[in-house]
Parts: structure tokens; sequence; C-alpha cells
């Protein structure tokens, strides 16, 4: 039994209190001791307990104006408390508020989906929840407690919650018939909480130009950072990454992207998806192993509630999917997509050579398919559990013939053909509860697997045959588990320990002694910790910092990778955020270029020998603004990144080289809105240089992907069930590829070459129609792409191939022309 020992010391004099000047010079000196002293030498009435205050020990040195001052000082970083009454000092344990935890899900109202990243604002904080909608808070009373709910696409709700574990928050989707203001304020980029952050939903991109039911990336590409031009629809450049150093996630299943050459196809079926997130850059330790970019797209679970048709046929694809509820809280869906007619028409060519000597007709034969298949099962145990299993398969080929005869000389002729095809499957269990303490914790196992099978066959009168066959295939098995907890003092704790293991495939033989053999394998064990806590002061400040750790079996090599982020609540409708962290990544997308110029990517694996491992610092700070249907953002960002290579292969030699770069960039983004009109216009101001071995020393030449200027506006009107909406795309400064890559190894090591610069410009237009009548939605449209015409160079899916008189022919460099489309879809 502790023995309580009150001890009153009585002091009278002539000394004022507040005046007495106070020395102390301790160290680690007992607490009780150290209190009893100032009570003596300044006259004070001071009741405590001697054995609580013995349990702590002080060193201080310094002068205090009077008692009072210190004595708060030797006890401000103990769990202790002073309170006065009268002339009597009372020191007593702190008295810590009782706290109460409320968790559960948000979910959709109709169908019973999940609802990830929901928005939630209490008095005392704000959240998001996770991934699968799952949230938890502290709060000082037991309730009721004010909570706003707010998701893109659906009614904000404001309501009161109980604080106990179990709540379900259910949001109402928006309808054709509510207020079309509220509908529009979605369609627009919405700034995250943090630096660098976008959220998205796909629901609301259809009623964009060209946004029907294939397009899921026109909605990203008319995004500030993320570049328009070009058109890459399999892979994504944000802020001045490198092909396949953005990372993109599908249901937690990473994505390594088809070729698609049809650029109106994207990779992931529109119809499966339900949220997108971007991280442009300086994201946190829960975001790994990539050093560019991460767009997170979740996947919907189908409907609880009914069973649901959908039918679909555009100028590219016929789409179906049903979605049907297993049980009360099981459902499951079926969805696919496939072309049905070949996308390219032949194209015939007539030269002229030799000054009209000889006439010559190249006939080119293109032929392309696509097709993919979506299957999910999700199961939710009330809001404590939540299951699913969701996969996917997926492919495209492409192949081209040309056929080349001289009229007046037929010895001499070309022949050309060319095949690729690519496949991807994939496959996660996911599994996530939330505990009655409201410890969070979320278990994904994914497999995906990627290959491509590309050959070249030229046969040219004049030169030597050229017959390349390449085949590459990366298989990625991952299990990675998260937790999250908030302490009863504010902190939120974010923990995650994660295992992957890499397969890979890589074979590269033609008629030339430059062969490129390689099979690796990794297992990549990676760890890390982060902590978020939120100030109580005038001026709310949020400060995350966390640690990464990757071990990288490889490479026999420990990365350490350090985040830190800042948040400070600048007004009532704005925040300031910067950011810092550096990353790692341990797949290369390695480029291979040839003597005219082709690029191709392959797969490898980075060993820090052969392949360097990649690394990234990103510096992001940025600003941003809300009220009451305008928004602005302002983000700027500085990314360097090491481990670059590039292999060149010419008929009489090959080499690899490495290099690095450097990307500064400035984004702005305002939107408003105004009755049925929503609009926005965002600019972005980058440049993105490179250096590799083969150039001068110390020089550095603009990137494949740099561009200097990008100014993107997008508007929508809706007026009853129909909406019309306009896009605009204008770029400068993008550099001609044929001026970057040089055909000959020696023209670099001379003189630099003059850089080339083209224009990027695209007017899109489109006209929608929707209609609802219970259960049973229609919705049509019709988009002009490109509607002036305007010719633009296109960086991927541009062969060369050589002609008789050396002449290089340029088979699809052209981005989308003017192209017409047409939608129609039925839902039931």
């Amino acid at each position: 039994m502790l023995r309580l020992w009150l001890v009153w010391v009585y002091f009278f004099g002539c000394f004022v209190v507040s005046g007495q000047a106070v020395r102390i010079d301790e160290n680690e000196a007992l607490l009780s001791d150290v209190v009893m002293k100032i009570c003596k030498e300044g006259h004070l009435q001071v009741s405590f307990n001697d054995r609580q205050l013995s349990q702590y020990k002080v060193t201080c040195h310094g002068n205090f104006s009077s008692p009072d001052e210190a004595l708060r000082f030797v006890i401000q970083n103990f769990p202790l408390a002073i309170e006065r009454t009268g002339d009597v000092y009372l020191i007593l344990q702190h008295r810590v508020q009782p706290k109460y935890l409320c968790s559960g899900l948000v979910v959709d109202n109709v169908s019973g989906e999940v609802l990830p990243f929901t928005h939630i604002q209490t008095s005392q904080t704000s959240l998001n929840s996770d991934v699968r909608g799952a949230f938890s808070f502290l709060a000082d009373n037991a309730g009721p407690v004010g909570v706003t709910a707010t998701y893109l696409g659906y009614k904000p709700l404001d309501t009161t919650l109980i604080m106990q574990p179990g709540v379900i928050i259910k949001l109402s989707p928006l309808q054709t018939q509510l207020s079309e203001i509220t509908v529009l304020s979605h369609v627009g980029p919405v700034a995250g909480p943090l630096a660098g952050e976008m959220q998205l939903n796909q629901k609301v991109s259809s009623a964009l130009p060209g946004g029907g039911q294939d397009a899921l990336f026109n909605i990203l590409r008319l995004q500030p950072g993320i570049m328009a031009a070009g058109e890459l629809s399999q892979d994504l450049v944000i802020w001045g990454s490198y092909s396949g150093h953005s990372e993109v996630k599908f249901d937690g299943i990473t994505l390594y992207g088809l070729k698609n050459f049809n650029d109106n196809i994207s990779i992931i079926n529109p119809n499966t998806a339900k949220y997108i997130k971007v991280l442009k850059g300086g994201y946190g330790v829960e975001n790994g192993d990539k050093v560019g970019g991460v767009v997170d797209i979740t996947g919907i679970d189908g409907n609880y509630t009914r069973t649901e048709k959908l039918v679909n046929i555009n100028n590219t694809t016929a789409t179906g999917l049903i979605s049907v509820p297993v049980s009360k809280f099981t459902s499951a869906y079926v969805a696919f997509r496939k072309t049905y007619y070949n996308l390219y028409n032949p194209i015939a060519e007539k030269f002229t050579e030799g000054r009209g000597q000889n006439q010559s007709t190249v006939n080119i034969y293109p032929d392309y398919n696509f097709n993919d298949l979506n299957f999910k099962v999700s199961h939710r145990d009330s809001a404590h559990n939540m299951f699913y299993l969701s996969a996917f398969g997926s492919g495209d080929n492409f192949a081209y013939n040309i056929n080349e005869l001289v009229e007046k000389n037929p010895a001499n002729f070309h022949t050309s053909s060319g095949n690729e095809v690519n496949k991807q499957n994939g496959v996660a269990l996911f599994w996530g509860r939330t505990f009655s303490n409201g410890f969070i914790s979320n278990l994904m196992i994914s497999n995906t697997k990627f290959s491509n099978v590309f050959s070249q066959a030229q046969n040219v009168s004049t030169t030597d045959s050229i017959n390349e066959q390449s085949n590459n295939v990366i298989h990625d098995f991952s299990i990675k588990l998260k937790n999250k907890h908030i302490s009863q003092q504010g902190f939120k704790f974010e923990s995650g320990v994660e295992f992957e293991r890499y397969l890979l495939y890589l074979d590269i033989t033609s008629l030339s002694s430059f062969d490129l053999n390689r099979n690796a394998r990794s297992a990549i064990f990676a760890g890390y910790i982060s902590q978020e806590y939120t100030t109580k002061t005038f001026i709310p400040v949020t400060i995350e910092t966390g640690l990464r750790a990757n071990y990288a079996a490889i490479a026999n090599k420990i990365f350490l990778q350090p985040r830190v982020s800042l948040s400070v609540k600048t007004g009532k409708n704005s925040i300031l955020n910067v950011a810092y962290g550096r990353y790692h990544q341990f797949t290369s997308h390695t480029p291979i270029v040839d003597d005219l110029g082709n690029i191709r990517y392959v797969w490898n694996l980075s060993d820090n020998k052969f392949v360097p491992v990649l690394s990234s610092n990103h510096y992001v700070a940025g600003w941003n603004f809300t009220k009451a249907g305008f928004s602005a953002v302002l983000e700027g960002y500085v990314k360097q990144t090491d481990g670059l290579i590039r292999i060149l292969r010419y008929p009489d030699f090959q080499s690899q080289y490495n290099g690095n770069s450097i990307s500064r960039g400035l984004d702005m983004c305002i939107k408003g809105e105004h009755g049925p009109l929503t609009a926005w216009i965002s600019y972005s101001l980058s440049n993105s240089e490179e250096h590799f071995g083969y150039m001068n020393p110390g020089e550095y030449r603009p990137a494949i992907h740099n561009q200097r200027h990008e100014v993107k506006t997008a508007a929508i009107c809706r007026s009853g069930s129909f909406s019309l909406s306009a896009a605009y795309v204008y770029g400068t400064g993008i550099p001609d590829p044929g001026t970057i890559i040089y055909p000959k190894l020696f023209e670099t090591t001379i003189a630099p070459r003059k850089v080339d610069y083209h224009n990027y410009k695209r007017l899109d237009v489109a006209l929608n129609y929707r209609k609802v009548k219970r259960n049973f939605i229609f919705e049509g449209g019709l988009s002009l792409l490109n509607i002036t015409n305007d010719i633009n160079i296109k960086y991927e899916n541009n062969i060369r191939v050589s002609k008789n008189n050396n002449a290089v022919i340029n088979l699809y460099s052209e981005a989308i022309p003017f192209t017409p489309l047409l939608n129609l879809s039925i839902r039931f």
C-alpha cells in the first residue's frame, strides 16, 4: 500500500512571492527535492505527493524571475499539473480527459458498395477512410458527435454519431434529377489533403469528351502535372517521370501496361473502377518501390442489393458487365471488353525517287485486336471485416506488313513485317479488419504476370536483312500487411511489413551478334513506420514523419527511405503543404534504341551492378484553397533521379550507358462553378533534363518526354438530361525524338546537335445524354476528338523502317487525328 505523504511548507516573511528571484543548479536530482528547495527559497506554500514526485529526476541550470516560474518549469516535462488555491500550490497528477472511440465503414446507401478514402470531418479531427471504407477516430465525449462525410459523386452527409465500434455511414449517390451544380463540382481535379495528391471519381468522367466506356485515362490527361502531349495511354508521365517510373495499381495489383496501339482503349475497364487516387510526388512510406508517381485505382465491389447488368458498344469495343448479390453481405461481378473489328485500315502510299525516274508504292497492312476480363467477389461482415478476391486478364495484338515494289526496277524491293503480343493477368486477395479498440489492419496478397512477345523482319534488296525476336516476362508476387492506430494523445501511427518476389525472363535474338539474354529473380523485404500528429494550437499544424527500409536480396543491400510532410492550415479554407521523400525502385523499364531511332522498352530487374537500383529525391510544396464552388491549387516540385540506363544497338556495336536526370516544375489550377456550368484551367511549367555516358561531360539535354509549357482547359454545361463539354490542350517545347536519341553515336562526341521542338494542340467536344427511370439507365454520347485535325507527334508506337534509298518510313507516328466516337450504354 502506497503511503501518501502530505507535506505543508509554511514560510512567513516580508518577501513578495512573485518578485523573488530563484536560482536552480541541479543534476539528476529528485523532483521532490528540487520542489522543496524552490519552496524554501521562494517562501511558497506547496502541497504534493512526495512518493509520486520522487519517481522523476531533474537536470536544470538557470535563473528564474519568480518561484512560480521556476516551479512550473521543473514539472513541465512530467505528467503533472499545478493548481493554485489562494496562496497554496497543489501539484497533482495530470488529469487526462477520457477519450471515446468511434469506428466503422462508409458505404453506398443504394448498392452497399464501400466508399474508400471518404473525407470525414468532426469538430476535433479530420480524416479519410481507408481503401475498404474503414475509419476510426477519438472524441472527448461519448456523443452524439457532429460528423460531415463527403465523397466524390455523392451527396454530402451531415449527421451525429454515438461513439462506438461498428458504425455504418451511408451516403446517397447523386442522381441526374438532383442539382446540376452539385454533380459537376466533382468532375474537375480535387486536391487531396497532402502535397501532390489528387482525387478523382470515374463515375463523373463520362461527361468529358472521349470519356465513354473505354478511355479511363481521358480524365487523367486533363489534370495538372500529368502530360497530355504524346497521348500515352499505356504509361503516364507524371511530374517528369520516365516510362515505368510511375505505378498504376488496380485493387492492389500492379499493372505493367499493355502497349495499347489504340489510344481510345484504357488498360482498365472503367466500368470496374470506383475511385482514382493520384500521388504525383512526395508521398508517404506506405507507397514504395517507385521513383515516379502512383495512380491507385480502387475497383467496384458489385451490387449488394440487386442484380445489375450493363451492355455497351462504341466505335472500338463491345462491353458487358453483370453483378449479382450472392448474399446479404456478399456480391460478385464479371465484366469483359473486346474489339469486334480491325481498328486500322490498309494504307497505300506512292513515293517518287531519283528526279521522277523511279516510282514505288508502299502497301501497309496493319492488324489490331484487344480483349480483357474482370472478376471479383466481395464480402463484408457488418463494419468489422471485409474480404475480396479480384482477378483480371487482358491482352492485345498488333501486327503489320509492308510491301514496296519499284515500278521501273522490279529487282529492287522492300518487305517488312512485325508482330507484338502483350498479355497481363493478375489476382489479389484482400482481408481487412477494424478491431474494437479502433486498430485497423489490412492484408493484401497479389500476383501478376506480364509478357511481351515481339518479332520483326525486314528484307531490303540493297541492304542486309533484319530478323529480330524478343520475349520479355516479369512475374510479381507480393504479401503486404498494413496497420493503423490512433493513440489517446492524438498521434496516428501507421506501420507495415511487405514481401515481394520478382521473376524475370528476357531473351532478345537477332541476326547480329548482339543478343540480350537474362534470367533473374529477386526478393524484396520491406518495413515501414510513420507517425502523424496535429497540434492543438491557434494555427493547426499536421506533421507526418516516416521511415521505410527495403532489403533487396539480389543486391544484398538495405535501402533506407526517410520521408516527411508538413501541413499548415493557413485559413478556414486554405492549407499549405510541403514534403520531402527518398524513393528506390527495383525494376527498370529499360529503353533499347536502334540506329533508326526506334525505342523499345523491356522490363529488367535491378541488381545494383549491371542494372542500377533507381533512386530519387522528391521536394514538393503546394497550396490549395476551396470555398463555395471555387478552388485554386498551386504546386511546385523538384525530382532528382539516379540509376537510369539506356541501351544503344546498332549493326556494328551494342552498349549500355548509365545516366541521371533532374525534373523541375510548377502546376497551377483554378476551378469554378456557376449555375449549370463547371470549368477549370490548369497550367504546367516543367523542365526535364538528362545526362548519359555517351554525351559530352557535364552536358544535359532535354529528355524525350520533356515539355516546357502545357495549358489544359475543360468546361461542362448540363441542361436536363443533356450535357455539352469541351476540352482543349496546348503544349509547347516538346523535343523531336529524332534530335534527342542520336542515330549515330559518334555524332554526339563531335558537337551537340540542335534539338528541334514541336507544339501540341487538340480540341475535343462532346454531347452526352443520360436518362434514368427507376433501375433502367440509358446513356448515349458523341465525342469529336481533335476536331480541328491538328497534326501532333506521338512518342510511343512510333515504328520506323528503312527504305531502299536509306530513307525512313514512319508507321503510325501521328497522334489521334480527327476522330468521331459514338457510345451507347444500357444499365438495368
